[in-house]
């Protein structure tokens, strides 16, 4: 029969196994979630320091993606 000490170092060995196991996984699961993120964020553009214009309609506001688009073309370096 087990003595209360070798029951012990038992539990105290499956434990460390347990907690070992746990790393691992936690380490596995921290990669995984950088690199979703890294994708979800990859296509993302963020435009600041430049003033949007505006159109209205019906009294809502719109952007003017065509005045976006020409300043756009206009202010980055085409590859041609």
């Amino acid at each position: 029969m087990k003595t209360d000490t070798e029951r012990t170092q038992s539990v105290n060995e499956d434990l460390k196994r347990s907690v070992q196991e746990l790393n691992i996984l936690n380490k596995s699961l921290t990669g995984d979630l950088i690199d979703l993120k890294c994708r979800s964020m990859r296509d993302n553009l963020i435009f600041s320091h430049f003033l949007e214009p505006f159109q209205t309609y019906n009294g809502r506001r719109f952007e003017d993606t065509e005045e976006v688009l020409e300043f756009v073309s206009k202010t980055t370096p085409s590859d041609q």
